[in-house]
């Protein structure tokens, strides 16, 4: 899809990352589509790990699953921050809902 804006939310993406017990930041994942059932799998790229409301360091090899569905009802945060690719620009959403594996 070309040209697609999400807009933006109402908190910063400092606030969402303080608010996070343990998660990460994809900033970019690297899977195919979704099956039929929703379900995704894929490896986070360029992406960050937090824990105790800081990021403490890059991933690395670090696989992301679950099922789109449930992560998109479980979203509990929309930044203000957008992250513009030029033809897309989408905010950092704060979710529940997904595995995270490292090797």
């Amino acid at each position: 899809m070309w040209n697609f804006v999400v807009p933006s939310g109402d908190r910063s993406l400092d606030d969402s990352v303080a608010g996070t017990e343990r998660g990460v930041i994809l900033s970019r994942f690297s899977g195919g589509n979704p099956n039929s059932n929703l379900e995704f799998s894929g490896v986070a790229k360029n992406s960050f790990y937090a824990e105790g409301g800081a990021i403490r360091r890059a991933l690395s090899e670090t696989m992301v699953t679950g099922n789109l569905q449930d992560l998109l009802q479980n979203i509990r945060a929309v930044s203000r921050e957008q992250v513009n690719f030029g033809d897309h620009a989408y905010p950092y959403l704060a979710a529940s809902g997904v595995t995270i594996s490292v090797k």
